[in-house]
């Protein structure tokens, strides 16, 4: 990861764009807040900006991998749980 990585938008990121467009159709009048940063560790990047906005509730989409690659590249949803401050509800939609 570069200096210039982590500087990058979300509007540069086409898969970002394509995610936040969905989810903005779906909310309807109750818009999403929209989070995204560049970070060599996504969990820890996660729960700290969940903490600095002062969310009361996260809600994280758990991937549906294989068990292999679970193993090897670790279960985010663990660790975000782990990282998170007791008082931000953790709602994980399989």
């Amino acid at each position: 990861m570069t200096e210039q990585d982590t500087k990058r938008k979300w509007q540069e990121d086409p898969e970002a764009s394509q995610i936040f467009e969905a989810a903005k159709k779906q909310a309807g009048d109750r818009p999403p807040l929209f989070c995204y940063a560049v970070s060599e560790s996504a969990a820890e990047a996660i729960a700290d900006i969940a903490a600095t906005l002062g969310a009361s509730r996260l809600i994280l989409g758990a991937p549906r991998r294989n068990a292999l690659v679970n193993i090897l590249r670790g279960n985010l949803v663990r660790e975000v749980s782990d990282l998170l401050p007791e008082e931000i509800d953790l709602l994980v939609y399989a």
